[in-house]
């Protein structure tokens, strides 16, 4: 076998490899992108649920205050009811009055609080309902990605296997421009040479179009050995000779 048929071997079932691994690959990043959605959605979730519970512990705390200020209240108002001056009396109530001003203070700002709580609990349930959402939608990723997998896995394995057989038919050194020139075009290493006109010696190149030397051409026609390349794209280029001849 000449080089250039074992490289058009290879290039077959490279090609079959590349293409169902694209399909695979393409399952994966979905679910990866799926995962990073998720992922996201848990930490607005998350930040939703802190703010929270950062609001509930200021109310908490106020509360705990007021009920302080309540405690000492109860207690200035036995005092009120047992003293008999009036002195007394007046300081202890004035007293009162201040603690009760204080206390009306706290129970306003945590009855804010608690409204902000009550506001972001809303805002929790509108998360929870989103990062629910994302994680439907990397399931279903998942599942697809899974599925694919099974259904070409043992075919992928097989193409591998075959594209190592190919491979060893073929020089080192023309296997590593193959390797670099398929990865470089997405597996497209090869292009057939396009004769346009015989008489003008009109030759280019099947992929990208640009017009080839003569002697590219003639050099594929004397030796199927001969590794020749376009000048433009880098593909390595080849003659269908059976169609020719036909």
């Amino acid at each position: 076998m000449s080089v250039i048929a074992a490289l058009r071997n290879l290039q077959r079932v490279d090609s079959q490899v590349r293409a169902l691994s694209t399909r695979l690959d393409g399952a994966v990043d979905a679910l990866a992108a799926r995962e990073r959605e998720v992922t996201a959605a848990n930490a607005k979730l998350a930040e939703a649920e802190s703010i929270h519970r950062q609001l509930l512990a200021s109310a908490k705390n106020l509360e705990a205050e007021s009920g302080s200020f309540k405690t000492r209240i109860e207690a200035l108002r036995v005092e009120l009811n047992a003293t008999s001056k009036k002195a007394q009396y007046d300081a202890i109530l004035a007293e009162m009055g201040t603690l009760q001003e204080k206390r009306d203070e706290l129970d306003s700002q945590a009855l804010e609080f608690m409204t902000k709580a009550d506001a972001q609990q809303a805002r929790i349930n509108d998360a929870t309902t989103h990062r629910d959402e994302r994680v439907r939608r990397r399931d279903a990723a998942k599942a697809e990605h899974d599925q694919r997998k099974a259904d070409i896995a043992d075919r992928l394995a097989e193409l591998r296997r075959e594209r190592e057989e190919a491979a060893v038919q073929v020089p080192a050194k023309e296997l590593a421009l193959f390797n670099a020139v398929a990865d470089e075009h997405q597996g497209e290493a090869m292009s057939e040479v396009i004769e346009l006109s015989a008489r003008h010696r009109e030759y280019t190149c099947g992929v990208c179009n640009v017009e080839l030397p003569p002697r590219s051409y003639a050099a594929l026609m004397g030796n199927n050995d001969t590794i020749t390349c376009c000048p433009s794209c880098r593909r390595i280029l080849f003659l269908d000779l059976a169609a020719k001849a036909e």
